[in-house]
């Protein structure tokens, strides 16, 4: 996963208005998230749209490939952490 420029900004945002979370802020609509096609979360995401955790999935790479080149703001730090609560709770299950 790589942010650099719109294409995958798109496909997140409209994964995003999928799942009702439309009004969050994606930052600059310069950067581009560029996905593997062939990475695991990927393929689930495309093939299980319906699945319950696919607007968390898809949240959590698009925070994942902003921390690769910059620090979150504190309050998408403070989301980032809540999420990555929320996925370890799910792997308890």
């Amino acid at each position: 996963m790589d942010l650099t420029t719109p294409r995958c900004i798109k496909f997140i945002q409209i994964m995003m208005k999928m799942y009702g979370m439309a009004g969050m802020d994606l930052g600059a609509t310069e950067e581009t998230l560029v996905l593997n096609a062939n990475h695991p979360l990927v393929k689930y995401v495309l093939e299980h749209r319906d699945s319950e955790y696919v607007a968390m999935i898809c949240r959590q790479l698009y925070d994942l490939a902003k921390i690769s080149h910059a620090p979150l703001e504190a309050d998408e730090m403070a989301e980032f952490i809540a999420r990555s609560n929320e996925v370890m709770m799910v792997l308890t299950k």
